[in-house]
């Protein structure tokens, strides 16, 4: 195990690297921060690597820190100027680490939404959404009927399809055709203590297996717990023919670097192929989802698989923002040409 190179000193002293791969990875890190990623053109991330990079462990450096950055580890697909993107903000603004997780920030959300004046109607489920004319008719299993202008679906590509009537044909049949989930081996524990604590955040770089301590920046527990996951990468290129050892392999590297570890253990789970996004940029993709379906007016889509060039939670919001003002810039055209003036 060697420490990850982030500053000068580190990168000159790391065994790591040979001095020359030393000066090759300095150089790296200063483009990417300096690089115009809006200038590079359509290519693999692949491509983009064995182009600019020439020392295989400096490479393997870089993508390490890709499927890190990224939750993703398709480099023969994944679109280089979006993973470049992705790459730059991490290096510039950090990851956020959340007191109490992401259930945190949804319910401040809800509260926001409920102060403004939000309807919330749970336990509905959504058997069929029918476009007709200007009207999106939304059937419910329990043979309720909304009738609305326009509707936001956030389901996963194929879920959207499936409720949507008469999507076959349309832009929504192709995303969910072109869309390539991604997939993940996770393993969460929580610790009474954490038995090494130097081995904070690993990242793996001849196998694509990666560990944090969220802990370390984040209150995740109320008792103290130590919270850590293991995680392992599925290339979502490949076929995975040995799912049933990647837990046997996260927990080998989970005593690797921190012996004993079951002694300490209070709480864990293991989820063997979690969804991580259900698209993001490549190669192959022919259009970019969304916002809304030209093909039929007043349905939209957002989601983490709607980004154009964001990745995970930022394409989340960005699709869903995306999806809010051509909304209203439709609603301000319409009360334009009808003479009631715009919307605010």
């Amino acid at each position: 195990m060697f420490t990850i190179p982030t500053d000068f000193r580190s990168i000159l002293s790391t065994p790591l690297l040979s001095w020359s791969a030393k000066v090759q990875f300095s150089r790296l890190m200063i483009r990417l921060g300096n690089l115009d990623v809006g200038e590079v053109p359509k290519m693999s991330l692949t491509t983009w690597a064995e182009n600019e990079i020439k020392d295989p462990m400096v490479r393997n450096i870089f993508y390490a820190l890709c499927r890190t950055t990224t939750y993703t580890f398709a480099p023969t697909i994944q679109l280089a100027s979006s993973v470049l993107k992705q790459i730059q903000l991490s290096i510039k603004e950090g990851v956020l680490y959340v007191d109490g997780g992401w259930e945190t920030i949804i319910t401040k959300l809800r509260d926001l939404a409920n102060d403004v004046g939000v309807k919330f109607l749970a336990k509905k489920h959504v058997l069929e959404i029918e476009h007709y004319e200007d009207k999106q008719r939304i059937h419910c299993v329990d043979d309720e009927v909304f009738a609305v202008d326009t509707v936001i679906v956030t389901t996963p590509p194929k879920e959207a399809c499936k409720i949507i009537k008469g999507a076959e044909g349309t832009s929504l049949h192709r995303w969910n055709e072109q869309s390539v989930p991604v997939t993940v081996a996770a393993l969460d524990i929580g610790l009474r203590q954490l038995p090494n604590p130097t081995h904070q955040f690993v990242l793996g770089l001849d196998q694509p297996i990666f560990f944090t301590n969220q802990s370390r920046a984040a209150k995740l527990s109320e008792d103290g717990s130590i919270a850590v996951s293991l995680i392992k990468y599925h290339n979502p290129v490949l076929e995975m023919n040995h799912i049933h050892e990647d837990k046997e392999q996260l927990e080998s590297t989970m005593e690797l670097l921190h012996p004993n570890w079951k002694r300490e253990v209070v709480a864990q789970q293991y989820l063997p192929k979690i969804t991580v996004v259900h698209d993001f940029p490549h190669i192959d993709r022919v259009e970019k989802p969304g916002p809304n379906i030209p093909e039929m007016p007043g349905v939209y889509v957002a989601g983490d698989w709607a980004g154009h060039d964001e990745i995970l939670a930022d394409a989340a919001v960005a699709s869903g923002k995306r999806a809010a003002l051509h909304i209203l810039k439709q609603y301000e055209s319409e009360a334009v040409h009808h003479g009631n003036g715009a919307v605010i």
